[in-house]
C-alpha cells in the first residue's frame, strides 16, 4: 500500500449539467450562439426556466452524476475532461468545446482524488502482494532450473538445424 499508493488511488470525480451547440445546425455561429445563452443564463432578472432549451438536442444525458476524468474523456474528449475538471462548481461556465461541439457548464459537485484508508482496500492490497510473490517465486525457480544445466550446441547439431532451415525455405 505504501510502496504503490498509485494503485489504490481513487481519482477524483466531478457532477455536472451541460446544455449542448451542434455546430452542424448552428455553423458558424455555435460559440457565439453559446455565449449569448451563456450571457442570458447570467442575468438575474430573467434566468430561463429551462436552461437545456437554450441548446440543441443531445444524444446522451444532460445531467452526468459523478464521473472520473477518465469516465468524461470517454464520452466527451480528453480536452473537454481537462477543461471541465478545472471549473468550480457553481454558476454555468463556458462554452467548452468538446467532440461535439460547444457546451455551457454548471458544476454541481466535485470530489478531490484520494488515497483511501487502507482498511477499505485491505483486500486488494493483499490480493496484489500475494501475486508479486508468486511471480518472484516463479522466476526464481526459473532461475533455478536454468543454473542446473548447461546448453552446448555441437556442430552436427548446428549443421542439422541449417538444413532443416535451407529445406524450409529460411535459409
Amino acid at each position: 500500500f505504501e510502496r504503490r499508493p498509485e494503485l489504490y488511488r481513487v481519482p477524483p470525480s466531478i457532477r455536472f449539467t451541460h446544455i449542448y451547440f451542434s455546430p452542424d445546425r448552428r455553423g458558424e455561429t455555435v460559440k457565439a450562439d453559446a455565449e449569448r445563452a451563456l450571457n442570458q443564463l447570467a442575468a438575474p432578472e430573467q434566468p430561463p426556466r429551462w436552461a437545456s432549451e437554450l441548446g440543441d438536442p443531445f444524444m446522451l444525458q444532460y445531467a452526468h452524476s459523478l464521473q472520473s476524468p477518465q469516465e468524461v474523456s470517454h464520452v466527451f474528449g480528453q480536452s473537454f475532461a481537462d477543461a471541465l475538471f478545472e471549473l468550480t462548481p457553481g454558476a454555468w461556465q463556458g462554452p467548452v468545446e468538446s467532440s461535439y461541439g460547444h457546451h455551457l457548464i454548471q458544476v454541481s459537485e466535485k470530489v478531490e482524488g484520494q488515497l483511501p484508508d487502507m482498511s477499505l482496500v485491505h483486500d486488494q492490497v493483499l490480493q496484489n502482494l500475494l501475486r508479486e510473490r508468486r511471480e518472484k517465486a516463479q522466476v526464481q525457480a526459473y532461475e533455478v532450473l536454468r543454473n542446473r544445466y548447461e546448453i552446448s550446441i555441437t556442430d552436427d547439431v548446428a549443421l542439422a538445424g541449417i538444413e532443416i532451415l535451407s529445406e524450409m525455405g529460411g535459409g
